[in-house]
C-alpha cells in the first residue's frame, strides 16, 4: 500500500505544481468541493492532480475494505467479473489488486474488470491485467450493463450513486431493469460519499428494491444498512501501511501560503481564498469510511 501511495500521489503532486506554476494562481483548487450538490470539473487535470492529493490515500484504504470483505465470499475465491460504474482513475481497482494480494492472488489472474466513467482519468493502472478494460462514455448511453460487460458477478459504485441527477437516476433504475442479470448470486456496492450519506443510500435501496421486483433478487440485510468507523481515528491505527508522503503533506497544510498570485500581491485575489484554501487537507481518518455491501441471491 504505501509503495502505491508513493507512486501516484508523487506522480500527481508533480503534475499539481507544474501545473500551478504555469496558472500562477489556486482559484480553481479554492473552489474544488462536494457541499450542495457540487461535482469539480474532473475533465481538468488540474482538479484531476488535486483530487489525487486530497483523497487517493485514503480512499486506497476504504476500497481495500471494501474488497477484502469481499474476498470472504466463497463464489470469490474463483475468476470473476467486475463493474465499476464513474470508476475515475480507478481507484476502487487499486484497492482490489491489494485485497487480493494479501490472499497470494493479483487482479491479472482473478478479475475481469471493466470500469466506465464519462471523463478520461489520469493516474490509472491495470497492474498488467489483459482483462482490465476502461471505457469513456455515459453509462446511460447503454441498452443494458450486459453491453458493457455480458458477466455480472461484482457491480460498485465508487462515490458515484449520488452524483447522478435525480433524472438521470431514474434513467440509470431503466437501465438497470432492462439488463438480465444471469448470474443467480450478485454483489452491489456503493462507496457512500459522507456529506450525503442520506441520498447516497436512499439510492441504494430504489435500486435494491428494483433488483427485488424486477429480477426476484432477494437481500438478507437491511436496505440502509452501511458499514462505518463509530469512533474516528488516524487511518494508520487500523491501517499500518498508510503512510502520506510528509513532504507533499506539508504542502497541502500549508495550502493557503502556496497561492503564486498571492506571494507576488502579498494579497488573496478574494476575500474567500484564505479560508477555503485553509480546509483543503488530504482525509487521514476513518470519518469518511463509509460503504454498503449487499449479497443479492435468487
Amino acid at each position: 500500500m504505501r509503495h502505491i501511495i508513493n507512486e501516484v500521489v508523487g506522480s500527481a503532486f508533480g503534475d499539481f505544481t507544474a501545473m500551478l506554476e504555469e496558472r500562477g494562481r489556486l482559484c480553481d483548487a479554492k473552489d474544488f468541493r462536494f457541499n450542495e450538490m457540487a461535482i469539480p470539473d474532473y475533465t481538468d487535470p488540474f482538479i484531476q492532480a488535486f483530487y489525487i492529493l486530497r483523497y487517493f490515500p485514503a480512499y486506497l484504504v476504504e476500497y481495500y475494505d471494501i474488497y477484502k470483505e469481499l474476498l470472504e465470499i466463497p463464489k470469490f475465491a474463483n475468476l470473476f467479473n467486475v463493474i465499476s460504474i464513474g470508476c475515475g482513475c480507478g481507484l476502487d481497482y487499486y484497492g482490489l489488486e491489494l485485497a487480493l494480494r494479501d490472499n497470494d492472488r493479483t487482479a491479472a489472474d482473478s478479475v475481469c474488470y471493466s470500469g466506465i466513467d464519462i471523463v478520461d482519468w489520469g493516474y490509472r493502472n491495470s497492474f498488467n491485467n489483459d482483462d482490465y478494460d476502461i471505457t469513456i462514455q455515459n453509462i446511460l448511453d447503454f441498452n443494458r450493463l450486459e453491453d458493457i460487460d455480458e458477466h455480472l458477478d461484482v457491480i460498485i459504485f465508487p462515490k458515484s450513486i449520488g452524483e447522478f441527477s435525480d433524472a438521470d437516476f431514474t434513467r440509470l433504475l431503466r437501465l438497470f431493469r432492462r439488463s438480465t442479470f444471469d448470474e443467480n448470486e450478485l454483489v452491489i456496492i456503493s462507496s457512500i460519499r459522507k456529506q450525503h450519506t442520506i441520498i447516497d443510500t436512499q439510492r441504494m435501496t430504489s435500486l435494491l428494491n428494483l433488483m427485488k421486483n424486477e429480477h426476484n433478487y432477494t437481500c438478507g440485510s437491511p436496505k440502509d444498512e452501511y458499514t462505518y468507523y463509530r469512533n474516528p481515528v488516524g487511518l494508520r491505527t487500523h491501517f499500518y501501511e498508510f503512510v502520506y508522503p510528509q513532504t507533499v503533506l506539508d504542502f497541502m497544510i500549508d495550502l493557503k501560503n502556496k497561492c503564486p498570485n498571492m506571494l507576488e500581491n502579498d494579497e488573496y485575489c478574494e476575500d474567500d481564498c484564505e479560508d477555503n484554501l485553509r480546509n483543503k487537507w488530504p482525509i487521514l481518518k476513518t470519518d469518511h469510511i463509509r460503504y454498503q455491501l449487499f449479497k443479492l441471491n435468487r
